[in-house]
């Protein structure tokens, strides 16, 4: 006599989707226990049908309900091909929520320019002495920061930087540049740059303070020589930038805000 299902058994079997296991031989009775290991490798594969069905019906409940068959059908296949992993990694991708392209906020007034140096500071320059251009290649190495560089007039700037050569002694040109009228007679900010005429790339100028003043917010020592297109590429240099351009973007003021 054929028995038949009940309804229970019915509505489960109507839940979830059957997922054939082509390796999988105990459903037709054919299990072989005389093979080591087959007993362990049928428990392997009935664990590993029971998470796929779990994860199918998460599948379903998804964006992704549209990948199950692909599943379904590539499982019951005897050899999986490339082509078919290409086509079920398929099926996901153009399931894939689309992500919306952020966009950067803009002042409707502003211009790529305005974007790219969200910051400015105003400079104003002193020049002590000769320095064989080295002083205007050390501005146009500031200007690489992202804080917009300008050069204004001692009236309007924000910060002023000294570019004092030693060309004599440092002792007696420090002094030259504390007699500097433009340069301390009002409470704005200064940085003093000792440039020191050698060739020697390895040169040590010491670590002696030459300004007291709180006003010298920062005093840099960098070499150069005319020999060398101005300002020596070393690494004493490379650092005295990176503290200008630190000191720098202390100063400066946000362009979106009033100046």
């Amino acid at each position: 006599m054929e028995s038949k299902e009940s309804p229970q058994q019915a509505a489960d079997a109507d839940t979830q989707t059957v997922i054939k296991c082509p390796n999988d031989n105990s459903a037709t009775g054919d299990t072989d226990d005389s093979q080591p290991g087959s007993h362990n490798q049928a428990e392997t594969q009935d664990e590993e049908m029971v998470k796929l069905q779990s994860i199918l019906k998460k599948l379903k409940c998804s964006e992704f309900e549209n990948c199950v068959q692909v599943v379904d059908d590539l499982m019951k296949k005897p050899q999986i091909l490339h082509s078919d992993v290409l086509h079920l990694l398929t099926a996901f991708v153009d399931r894939l929520p689309e992500k919306e392209e952020s966009k950067p906020a803009t002042n409707p007034s502003s211009s790529w320019w305005d974007l790219m140096y969200p910051y400015k500071v105003r400079v104003h320059t002193v020049v002590t002495g000769q320095t064989f251009g080295a002083h205007e290649t050390m501005l146009e190495n500031l200007k690489g920061t992202w804080t917009m560089v300008e050069m204004t007039s001692l009236a309007e700037c924000d910060i002023i930087i000294v570019f004092c050569p030693i060309t004599s002694r440092t002792g007696s040109d420090v002094e030259a540049v504390k007699r500097q009228a433009a340069v301390f007679s009002n409470d704005k900010p200064v940085v003093v740059v000792l440039m020191y005429h050698i060739r020697d790339e390895e040169f040590s100028p010491g670590g002696r303070k030459w300004f007291e003043d709180p006003r010298c917010v920062l005093e840099v020592h960098v070499l150069f020589h005319e020999t060398q297109r101005g300002l020596l590429q070393c690494a004493q240099n490379d650092q005295a930038v990176r503290e200008i351009q630190g000191e720098l973007y202390r100063c400066s003021k946000s362009r979106w805000c009033p100046l």
